[in-house]
């Protein structure tokens, strides 16, 4: 007795490309709310060239621009905006790397995390410590919907 797979297997092979599909719509849909959010975040702070939040990298540029200089430790960070550009650079670039590349890759995610605490902590100072923590647990979904709450302050 043969058994035929063709038609099984042909819809799990659906079933794959419409949930493959439906996560590149919800992931545009995120990028679209944070870049707006951002955008709008900088040009209420007449932020020059606002438009880079929609440019992938460069949106790292407008997010140090809108936190401004701020202290880590002792030391003061006087342009946080190629910091953070940088820190996301290295962290992309190491993050799959063995050993060494996971700990340069986390060493950036902390400078990364803790400009989102300052932008969170200047926005809305009772509420930074959890916007952080939920955007160290669920970035891709956190941190678009919390630039969208914090959009308008």
């Amino acid at each position: 007795m043969n058994i035929d797979y063709g038609l099984g297997m042909a819809g799990v092979g659906v079933l794959a490309v419409l949930i493959i599909i439906f996560q590149v719509i919800i992931g545009l849909a995120l990028y679209v709310l944070f870049a707006f959010s951002l955008y709008t975040m900088a040009s209420k702070r007449n932020i020059d060239n606002p438009w880079l939040a929609f440019i992938p990298l460069a949106n790292f540029y407008v997010l140090g621009k809108i936190i401004g200089p701020y202290n880590v430790l002792k030391f003061e960070i006087k342009p946080p905006e190629i910091l953070l550009i940088v820190a996301a650079v290295v962290y992309f670039g190491f993050l799959y790397i063995p050993v060494i590349g996971f700990l340069v890759a986390n060493a950036a995610l902390i400078v990364l995390l803790y400009g989102l605490y300052t932008l969170y902590w200047r926005m809305d100072k009772d509420k930074a410590l959890f916007y952080t923590l939920l955007s160290a647990v669920l970035p891709v979904l956190a941190v678009p919907i919390i630039f969208f709450i914090l959009k308008d302050k």
